[in-house]
C-alpha cells in the first residue's frame, strides 16, 4: 500500500510515485485522496499505474485539480486485471473524454466492483454507451453517481434505468446505485 494522502505533490515526487507503483510489482492500494495533483504530475502517476498491473484499489478522490488529465489515470486503470475498486469522487473540469475514458473502464474492465463518481462534474457528461457498459457489467456492484446539487436530465434518468433492468437481466452484479441528488420532486 502506498498512501500519500492530503500531500503536496511536486514534481519530482509524482516522478517517485510513478516509479514506486513500476516497479513494486505487489502494490495493490495507492491512496491519493485531497492531493494536489495538477496535469503535470498526473500524468507521471498515470503511466506508474500503467504498469500496477497488481493493483487493486485506487483513491483519488477530492483532487479538482486533476482536470482532465484524469483521463490518462482512468484509461490505464481499464488495462488493470485485478482493479476492484476506484475512487474519483469530487472530479471538476471533466470533458467528453473523461466521459468516453470511464466509459471504456467500464466496458473493458472485467474486474472493476466499486466506481464512485459522487459530487464529480462529470456525471453529466456521461454518454448512452456508458449506461451500456454498466447494464452489460458482470462485476460492477457499486456505482455512485451522487450530484452535489444539480438534476439529471430525463434522458440520463432513463439511461440509468435501462442500465440497471438489463444487468439484471444479463445477470449482472450491480447491488448498490447511489443517485443522489437526480430528481425533484414537483
Amino acid at each position: 500500500m502506498l498512501d500519500v494522502s492530503s500531500c503536496q505533490i511536486s514534481d519530482f515526487d509524482s516522478k517517485a510515485i510513478g516509479k514506486i507503483l513500476a516497479d513494486f510489482k505487489c502494490m495493490r492500494e495507492l491512496n491519493m485522496n485531497g492531493c494536489n495533483l495538477n496535469q503535470n504530475t498526473v500524468k507521471d502517476v498515470a503511466d506508474g499505474l500503467m504498469r500496477a498491473k497488481q493493483l487493486e484499489i485506487v483513491k483519488m478522490a477530492n483532487i479538482p485539480t486533476m482536470g482532465r488529465s484524469v483521463n490518462s489515470v482512468i484509461y490505464n486503470l481499464a488495462f488493470s486485471p485485478k482493479i476492484k475498486f476506484i475512487d474519483l469522487e469530487g472530479m471538476k473540469a471533466t470533458d467528453s473524454d473523461t466521459a468516453e475514458a470511464l466509459f471504456k473502464l467500464v466496458n473493458i474492465s472485467g474486474s472493476i466492483e466499486t466506481l464512485n463518481l459522487n459530487r464529480s462534474d462529470v456525471i453529466n457528461k456521461l454518454t448512452e454507451d456508458f449506461y451500456k457498459s454498466v447494464g452489460q457489467s458482470k462485476s460492477l456492484k457499486y456505482l455512485n453517481l451522487g450530484l452535489e446539487t444539480d438534476n439529471v436530465s430525463t434522458v440520463s434518468a432513463s439511461l440509468i434505468a435501462k442500465a440497471v433492468s438489463m444487468n439484471k437481466r444479463s445477470k449482472g452484479g450491480l447491488e448498490a446505485l447511489v443517485l443522489k441528488n437526480w430528481f425533484t420532486s414537483n
